[in-house]
């Protein structure tokens, strides 16, 4: 989810970068406009002094052009004072953007390093688990063991009880025979 916000906020950081570098490019042709423009007007008013007794006419003509260039200048300083000021603001957006993904960034390292944390605590608890599940296993193999020897000496000792058992029966008839002798 992070890294999603991450891109997002990098992509919108293109997107602004490159209409910067667009109205950067737009604001160098009105600079080149207005040099134009500066020079078309020294160009018109040198022709307004030097026609100025040939031809009434000529000067009007070329006052109207003088005018219409100061009025274009005017237009394009104006025009440029704007994409200054919205140049100015696209930075103040890139400057806070960065910002934000700065913070996220850091927001997502102190949960990977979380995540790192309880996945090691994890691993140690499965581990611990393992452990003791192999030691149950070897005390209940060892139990059955135990178990079994134990039956094999149970069946030993009825065996040697039915013996004695068998043994004293025939001592006790062997003493009942001698007594009725």
């Amino acid at each position: 989810d992070y890294e999603q916000q991450i891109d997002k906020i990098k992509n919108d950081l293109l997107i602004k970068t490159k209409e910067i570098f667009d109205k950067q490019t737009h604001i160098n042709q009105l600079e080149q406009n207005l040099i134009d423009k500066t020079a078309e007007v020294a160009q018109l008013n040198e022709t307004l002094e030097t026609d100025l007794v040939k031809n009434q006419h000529r000067e009007k003509f070329a006052e109207d052009h003088a005018t219409k260039a100061l009025s274009d200048i005017k237009i394009l300083q104006r025009e440029l004072r704007h994409l200054s000021e919205s140049l100015v603001e696209r930075e103040r957006t890139n400057k806070t953007l960065n910002e934000q993904i700065q913070q996220l960034t850091n927001e997502f390292r102190l949960k990977h390093d979380e995540f790192q944390q309880i996945q090691k605590s994890l691993n140690k608890q499965l581990t611990i688990k393992q452990e003791q599940i192999i030691r149950y296993d070897q005390n209940l193999h060892e139990t059955e063991i135990k178990c079994k020897y134990a039956k094999e000496e149970c069946l030993i000792q009825e065996k040697e009880i039915v013996r004695l058992n068998n043994l004293q029966d025939e001592q006790t008839n062997k003493i009942k025979i001698l007594q009725q002798d």
